[in-house]
């Protein structure tokens, strides 16, 4: 009986799968990191390099990092409840990060350092979809989990307005194959030509933190875990 059971669900599947709309789709992507989370040894780093530029005591404050890339997507509209889909597909994401700032007046003068850590990832977004239609521009929810793959190193840049030969760029191994986090947001969809225009937008919340080290390291730093506001702006048709 489970047999059969399970052998009719599938090909339910499979049928509406089959028989389901299919919107494909390309966008570019711009991104903020927005409430990103510093790690404990992270604020390790900050004390190591303040030490070393001669800013003992300055107060670091958190930056902007502004990053961008490019995706595909495709969505799939379940045809026994059209305003409900599944959406997935690949993005590449540039210049995740974090970045903090410091100043310290000396002898009357100001002297400044920062540091940043930004790394390039590949983003697997798993979304469950609902449709909203307002004649010619459609609203759509979108909640799912999110699957960060790192692809490079994590790039370490140091300046120093005191110690100017501090400065400079570090690359370290990530030491996480994987991240595991959850995004949500809203698109909207204005009909032009053979598709639509779409414009989106969304908060990625990674669970865990972004790991590194230098290259010999045995213990990779827990940096930050990324939370950031993405920005797309796109075209999809409908097959």
């Amino acid at each position: 009986m489970k047999k059969i059971v399970l052998v009719l669900t599938t090909a339910l599947l499979f049928v509406s799968l089959a028989s389901a709309q299919i919107t494909i789709g390309a966008k570019g992507i711009f991104t903020l990191n927005a409430g990103t989370k510093e790690a404990e040894d992270f604020q390790n780093l900050k004390n190591d390099i303040s030490t070393v530029v001669e800013l003992v005591g300055a107060s670091f404050d958190s930056q902007l990092v502004v990053g961008g890339g490019g995706g595909l997507f495709v969505r799939y509209n379940m045809p026994f409840l059209s305003s409900l889909g599944i959406q997935t597909g690949l993005d590449v994401l540039a210049n995740n990060g974090y970045k903090v700032e410091a100043a310290k007046t000396i002898s009357e003068k100001t002297y400044s350092a920062s540091i940043s850590a930004t790394y390039t990832s590949l983003e697997l977004p798993i979304l469950v979809t609902y449709d909203i239609g307002l004649g010619p521009v459609t609203l759509t929810l979108l909640l799912g989990p999110n699957i960060s793959f790192p692809i490079n190193k994590m790039k370490i840049t140091t300046s120093s307005s005191i110690i100017t030969d501090r400065s400079g760029t570090n690359e370290w191994n990530i030491a996480n194959k994987a991240i595991f986090g959850i995004t949500g947001g809203a698109a909207v969809a204005l009909r032009l030509g053979p598709g639509s225009l779409v414009t989106d937008i969304r908060y990625i919340n990674d669970f865990t933190p972004v790991k590194a080290g230098e290259k010999d390291s045995e213990n990779p730093m827990d940096l930050f875990t990324r939370r950031a506001l993405a920005l797309s702006l796109g075209y999809q048709i409908r097959l």
